[in-house]
């Protein structure tokens, strides 16, 4: 796949997120891209968020799950969007789109219509989705009644979301393959970063769990490491 169709599709299918504007939705994405089957390809998005804020939500005080709801540095969410090409119409449209929820990838696929019936499109059908972001933990639903059923006893909650945004993936964000790794561990890139310049590398294709950039002199756990997730993704 050349640079300049890579480049052009991760713009054009780059995900709305919407989420609660006063959350801490900080971050540094990066993506990658591949051919998944004839006509067919996949874009990952790595949002690569700088913390995970926890859930004070009720479901938290059950003793099995309340793990589940703590706070921790870094947050290694992904949306995946694979695409095809319809050539009588001469362009892409969206297939199946995964979306990350506290480690699992919950699939949305095209039926009877061209496109996945159960995302929401601001723009035309097929295109970018809107995916909405679970408050405090970043989880991704494709709307509103399914985040606030999602998580571990409905932990998950988008009652205030309010702000919608697409990030920019630059050509200078893809991180390759593993065959071919274009980035694999960096620093900060975010010179308005509380933790900028303190020299943390946050990796993607090496084994290392994704702290977002925080420095191991502050206390606190981290995220899955993004070369796992890149891994059961097929990259």
């Amino acid at each position: 796949m050349s640079d300049f169709c890579e480049k052009n599709l991760i713009a054009a299918f780059s995900p709305e997120l919407y989420y609660w504007f006063y959350d801490a939705i900080g971050r540094e994405p990066y993506w990658a891209a591949r051919w998944n089957g004839a006509g067919k390809i996949r874009l990952v998005y790595l949002l690569s968020y700088y913390e995970d804020l926890g859930s004070d939500s009720f479901g938290c005080t059950i003793p099995p799950f309340s793990q589940l709801c703590l706070p921790h540095h870094g947050d290694s969410e992904v949306i995946v969007l694979d695409v095809y090409y319809v050539s009588t119409k001469e362009h892409w449209l969206l297939n199946t789109a995964f979306l990350s929820q506290h480690g699992s990838y919950v699939p949305f696929d095209r039926g009877v219509k061209n496109y996945p019936i159960q995302l929401t499109y601001p723009t035309k059908a097929g295109g970018y989705p809107r995916v909405y972001v679970a408050e405090k933990k970043h989880a991704n639903y494709p709307s509103v009644d399914a985040c606030n059923s999602g998580g571990q006893f409905g932990t998950d909650t988008c009652e205030d979301v309010n702000t919608a945004a697409r990030d920019s993936y630059g050509a200078i964000y893809n991180i390759g393959s593993d065959a071919h790794r274009l980035i694999d561990c960096v620093t900060s890139r975010n010179p308005s970063y509380q933790y900028f310049g303190e020299a943390r590398t946050e990796c993607y294709w090496t084994s290392q769990d994704f702290r977002g950039w925080v420095p191991a002199r502050i206390a606190g756990t981290a995220a899955t490491a993004y070369s796992e997730i890149l891994s059961d993704l097929g990259f």
